[in-house]
C-alpha cells in the first residue's frame, strides 16, 4: 500500500524535469514505460483491493467449533487446570475461567477482563477495557431478527445460519467491520434472551466460552435456613434433608497407659432425614485412635499449579485437585475422583477455609449422591456465607 502511495506521488508530483545527459529516447518507448507504470499502478491497487475484501469476508477460524457440550475442545485439560468456576443462578448458567482475569457485573451483564489489562488501563486513567467474554439478559422479542439485533447489540449482523450451545439452539451475529473481533450468541429462553458475546481474536475468551454449560434452576422457595452462630457459618439447604443437627465434642484419645483422654476438638453437622450428607472439621490438636474420614479436616493450603493441600493433622498432608471453585470464599469442589478417607468416586465434596479460633476449616460430603441431587448439592454450596 505504501508503494501504490509513493508511485501515485510521483505521477501526481513529477518532479522538475533536470537536463538528460543521454540522447532523448525515441517517443515509442516513453509510450511502453507509461503503459508499464499504469499497470503496476493497477495491479497495486487490485491487490490492495483483494486483501481489504478478503479480510472483510476472511473465514473466521472457530466457526467450526462444536459448542453442542460443554468442551475443553479449544484447549486441552491441562490449560484449563487451575480455572475458577462462576456460576449464575438467575441466569442458569456457569462457565470457568482464569484465574488472571476478573468479572465484573453491572445491571444485566456479566463481564470478563484480562486483569492486567484492566489494572494498566486503571493506572492510565483510560476507560476503554477490553471484554473478551460477556453474558446479558435481555427482554424476549417477538421476533429475532436483523432490527432486533441492531436495536439490542448495536453494530452486529444476524447470519443466516443458528448453531447449538449445550444442546440449546442460538442465533449468531458477528461484528461488522468496526467491532469485526466480536462474535454473538443469542439464545431464547422461556421469558428472556441471553446473549454470549466473545472476543475471537483473544484465546481466553474462546476457552471460556468452550466450558459454558446451563445448570439445572433449583427451586429453593420451600428451602430451610441454618445459622451456627458458633461456627460463624450460614447456608440453605433442601427441606427434605430435615432438620440440621450440630454436634461439637473432644477427640477422644488415650495415653501411654491406655488411660482415655481429650486431645483437640472436632464438630460435625447431620440432617436428621438422610445419613448419606456430613460436614465437619478437626482442631489442629485433634487426633483420635481410628480411621480417618473426609470431615477429619483441618485446612487446605495452594500447592503447586492446580493442586491444594488437604491438612489433615499438623504432618499429614495430600494433595488434591478440585474440579471447581467457587469464589468468592474460595469453595473448592469434588466429584468423579477417588480420594479416599471413607470417600467413594460417586461422592460430592467440598472444602472451605474458615477464621474460627479453634477450627480453620470445614469439609461437606455427600456420600454416594444422586446424579439428580448434583444441582441440589451445588446450589446449597453456593448460598454457603460467613456471619458474624
Amino acid at each position: 500500500m505504501d508503494e501504490q502511495i509513493e508511485i501515485q506521488n510521483q505521477i501526481s508530483n513529477p518532479q522538475t524535469p533536470q537536463p538528460a545527459s543521454t540522447p532523448t529516447e525515441p517517443s515509442g518507448h516513453r509510450h511502453v514505460t507509461a503503459w508499464v507504470a499504469l499497470v503496476i499502478v493497477a495491479a497495486i491497487a487490485a491487490t490492495a483491493g483483494y486483501l481489504v475484501w478478503a479480510k472483510a469476508h476472511e473465514a473466521w477460524p472457530y466457526d467450526e467449533v462444536d459448542l453442542s457440550s460443554p468442551s475443553t475442545s479449544l484447549g486441552t485439560a491441562s490449560d484449563l487446570a487451575g480455572w475458577k468456576t462462576y456460576r449464575n443462578e438467575e441466569y442458569g448458567f456457569e462457565v470457568r475461567y482464569p484465574q488472571n482475569e476478573i468479572i465484573a457485573t453491572e445491571d444485566r451483564h456479566i463481564e470478563f477482563w484480562n486483569k492486567e489489562s484492566f489494572e494498566q488501563a486503571v493506572a492510565s486513567g483510560g476507560r476503554d477495557i477490553a471484554t473478551i467474554f460477556s453474558v446479558q439478559k435481555a427482554d424476549l422479542p417477538n421476533k429475532i431478527d436483523q432490527s432486533w439485533v441492531s436495536k439490542t447489540l448495536g453494530l452486529f449482523v444476524l447470519e443466516d445460519n443458528q448453531t447449538t450451545i449445550d444442546g440449546r439452539s442460538a442465533y449468531v451475529a458477528r461484528g461488522d467491520e468496526i467491532v469485526g473481533y466480536l462474535k454473538a450468541l443469542i439464545i431464547p429462553r422461556e421469558k428472556y434472551v441471553l446473549i454470549i458475546m466473545y472476543s475471537v481474536h483473544h484465546e481466553s475468551g474462546r476457552k471460556i466460552l468452550s466450558t459454558f454449560k446451563f445448570i439445572e434452576l433449583v427451586d429453593t422457595t420451600e428451602w430451610k435456613t441454618y445459622k451456627n452462630q458458633t461456627l460463624g457459618i450460614e447456608f440453605n439447604y433442601p427441606q427434605e434433608w430435615g432438620d440440621a443437627k450440630f454436634e461439637q465434642r473432644g477427640c477422644q484419645n488415650f495415653d501411654s497407659t491406655g488411660k482415655p483422654i481429650t486431645n483437640g476438638e472436632m464438630f460435625r453437622i447431620n440432617f436428621s432425614s438422610i445419613n448419606t450428607i456430613e460436614f465437619g472439621g478437626n482442631s489442629s490438636d485433634c487426633s483420635e485412635p481410628r480411621g480417618a474420614t473426609w470431615t477429619d479436616f483441618q485446612f487446605y493450603s495452594k500447592a503447586e499449579g492446580h493442586t491444594y493441600n488437604y491438612h489433615l493433622s499438623a504432618n499429614n498432608t495430600f494433595p488434591i485437585a478440585p474440579n471447581d471453585r467457587l469464589d468468592p470464599l474460595g469453595i473448592l469442589v469434588i466429584y468423579d475422583q477417588e480420594l479416599g478417607l471413607a470417600l467413594p468416586s460417586n461422592a460430592m465434596a467440598a472444602l472451605v477455609n474458615m477464621e474460627h479460633r479453634t477450627f480453620k476449616g470445614m469439609a461437606f460430603a455427600y456420600y454416594e449422591i444422586p446424579v439428580d441431587n448434583k444441582a441440589k448439592f451445588q446450589q446449597m454450596l453456593s448460598t454457603f456465607k460467613f456471619i458474624k
